[in-house]
């Protein structure tokens, strides 16, 4: 049995993970901090980064097989190495977007992810992306309304081009419900086959 470690920036982002390793012999371990978003939005970019590196050395310290970072905002601010194996949750996608041939569209609803997130996808993918940021609809799933978060995701999504994806672990319900690429499709074979 797998010992998986996650790391998410909210709530919401446990129900994904569990649904996808449903039918698999693991045993995960969720571990949430949606203070460290408060901190990202407020600018405090020195504080995030101490508390990301303390809570990924705390996790560790479990000794899971391997730990997977759900944030694409954690990503941006880790900084440290780590004892145990670490799967970042964008790599395995950004290695899926890189075999896509046509011109690629990507959906956010953080703003404040898009830079961070560009910067990691380019050096997998060499053509240029478009970006689309959804308005409104990150602070209300920071405010606990993943129902209206979803409704305006759907509503976005349904006119997105078909080479489009999503780059939030939130944004997969409404991913999968208009055909569009997301980061979950390729997490699960990159921790069941040790990539």
């Amino acid at each position: 049995m797998i010992n998986i470690a996650c790391l998410h920036a909210h709530y919401s982002n446990i129900a994904y993970i569990e649904r996808a390793f449903y039918s698999h012999t693991v045993q995960l371990e969720h571990y949430v901090d949606p203070g460290v978003m408060w901190h990202v939005q407020h600018h405090q970019i020195e504080q995030a980064k101490m508390q990301v590196g303390k809570q990924l050395q705390w996790i560790a310290t479990t000794k899971p097989d391997v730990l997977v970072v759900t944030c694409t905002n954690y990503i941006a601010l880790m900084d440290a190495s780590l004892s145990v194996r670490m799967i970042e949750i964008d790599v395995p996608f950004f290695k899926l977007l890189k075999q896509q041939k046509l011109p690629l569209t990507l959906f956010f609803t953080n703003p404040q992810t898009v830079e961070g997130t560009l910067k990691r996808l380019y050096t997998y993918v060499t053509r240029e992306v478009e970006v689309v940021v959804i308005p409104k609809a990150f602070d209300l799933l920071m405010a606990g309304d993943k129902v209206a978060h979803d409704k305006i995701v759907m509503a976005a999504l349904q006119d997105a081009p078909k080479n489009a994806a999503v780059a939030q672990l939130s944004m997969v319900d409404a991913a999968e419900k208009n055909g569009l690429l997301h980061p979950l499709m390729p997490l699960v074979e990159a921790i069941l086959n040790n990539e």
